[in-house]
């Protein structure tokens, strides 16, 4: 049995210890002594505006673009791997971002911006989710995020190794 869950990375190999997940597809860094991490590959990040926002009239922005927005992001507490990558990222463009909303859940995050109540920086594939009231524009030199795939250090089952070779595999 398959199932699909949404874990923030430190929920992740929290699960993965205890037994309750076989495999996960964290963002990197992600260390635990019970759990092997490779790297699969990177995700670039996007900025989520509100519909109607200014910066709208452009198709790809640059982070320094967003130094006078008010930020929705992931609280630290949650999301503390995500959270200061785009901070860190933001400080290498040349700001530091007014975080103005802390979300418990990245669609929290998005519902925050769909209200208009500030802009965010995710990862490019959150852009699939369609969520009303946001829109997504690409990032010039978007800083990225790498991803891997984690499982337990004495992993025996075919099937996760299985599952763990089409992870390595996956573009």
């Amino acid at each position: 049995l398959v199932e699909r869950t949404d874990r923030y990375s430190r929920e992740q190999s929290g699960a993965l210890a205890a037994r309750r997940i076989h495999v996960a597809f964290p963002l990197l860094p992600v260390s635990h002594r019970e759990v092997v991490v490779e790297t699969i590959g990177s995700e670039p990040f996007v900025a989520a505006l509100p519909a109607g926002h200014k910066l709208l009239d452009q198709e790809r922005l640059s982070l320094a673009d967003l130094r006078h927005e008010q930020f929705a992001l992931v609280s630290r507490s949650v999301g503390s791997n995500f959270y200061e990558l785009v901070i860190q990222a933001c400080g290498q463009a040349g700001f530091i971002p007014h975080v103005a909303l802390d979300a418990g859940h990245v669609m929290t995050e998005l519902g925050f911006v769909a209200a208009g109540l500030g802009v965010s920086v995710v990862p490019g594939p959150l852009r699939s989710r369609e969520v009303e009231g946001v829109v997504f524009r690409d990032l010039h030199r978007a800083p990225s995020v790498e991803v891997g795939v984690a499982y337990r250090r004495d992993t025996k089952s075919k099937d996760i190794i299985a599952v763990l070779a089409v992870g390595r595999d996956a573009p």
